[in-house]
């Protein structure tokens, strides 16, 4: 297959525009960086100071000694993006008391536990509001893409990468911590080590180990399915030492992982086609292509994939 490599450049943002982030403000003054960089900052996860020196016993966030409020019963996936896949209720599958593969369908009021006290999950919510502001973009993308138009118009939208990681990040702490997730129907939770130090870190500091972060994967020519449906798997580590490495989510249409354990194996990751902090989503179909761009710190290289919709 010839692709044809004009068509994987990131069109031009008008600096006098909107930002595409959806800010009411310019793109000059938002997103918009010199000589065309993108950045979208979204507001630090870190509790104000000073820290509490308390740690609140079932919060899972508890080894910081910084926790207050008593315990608060959280959405395991957050309440904002359960509301923007299907309310009331989700399919949802990849949980220890369904058969791997089998989905089923269930109200978002009963996908929560006490994991965290109030003030980590107060500090957390901007990762639930821009996992839910990623969620209306793509969903507004798709559905320009199933209209029936000759219109070429393009959208281009701009959603931080680093919050869609920390994101991820947190629903794969929900789900260890509230002992749902699962490897072959058993509960991984109770025989499975993970690292609260390196948790910490890529959710307050945003720091990770090489390798480590968010993938993704799209098949070329794969039609997008499961609109309002999300499907999630551990990633453990198969060998004697038995440690949570990372999740995989399935999520409108889309594949992602976040890998936080350095143990995992990158090299077969790289075989199965997913590619480390993307900063571009090609969504293409006859006559229209959208664009969805992941901003990162500085240094991350330009790594497109590109979603072909089959007519």
């Amino acid at each position: 297959m010839v692709i044809d490599r004009k068509r994987l450049i990131r069109p031009t943002i008008d600096p006098h525009l909107l930002c595409p982030c959806g800010s009411t403000k310019r793109a000059a003054a938002c997103c918009l960086g010199a000589g065309g960089s993108v950045r979208k900052f979204v507001k630090s996860v870190r509790p104000h100071p000073p820290t509490t020196g308390n740690s609140q016993n079932g919060c899972y966030l508890g080894h910081t000694n910084d926790c207050a409020g008593g315990i608060s019963r959280e959405h395991y996936i957050s309440e904002d993006v359960l509301e923007e896949l299907s309310e009331p209720a989700v399919a949802i599958d990849g949980v220890f008391w369904l058969p791997p593969g089998e989905r089923q369908i269930v109200g978002i009021n009963s996908l929560t536990a006490n994991i965290l006290c109030v003030r980590h999950n107060s500090a957390l919510s901007p990762l639930d509001a821009e996992a839910g502001h990623f969620l209306r973009t793509v969903k507004r993308i798709h559905a320009s893409l199933d209209t029936k138009s000759v219109s070429r118009k393009r959208l281009i939208s701009i959603v931080s990468g680093e919050a869609l990681e920390q994101w991820i990040l947190k629903v794969a702490c929900g789900l260890f911590y509230s002992k749902i997730a699962s490897h072959n129907g058993l509960r991984i939770a109770i025989d499975h080590a993970i690292e609260d130090a390196v948790i910490a870190e890529g959710l307050f500091s945003k720091r990770w180990f090489s390798n480590c972060g968010l993938y993704m994967r799209v098949a070329i020519g794969q039609r997008v399915t499961g609109i309002n449906a999300i499907s999630m798997a551990p990633l453990i580590a198969l060998t004697p030492e038995k440690r949570y490495l990372g999740i995989r989510v399935s999520i409108i249409g889309l594949e992602f992982a976040v890998i936080f354990d350095p143990r995992h194996d990158a090299a077969t990751l790289a075989a199965e086609g997913w590619r480390l902090r993307p900063t571009d989503v090609s969504f293409r179909s006859k006559p229209r292509t959208h664009w969805l761009i992941l901003t990162w710190p500085a240094g991350v290289p330009s790594r497109v994939i590109e979603l072909r919709r089959l007519p």
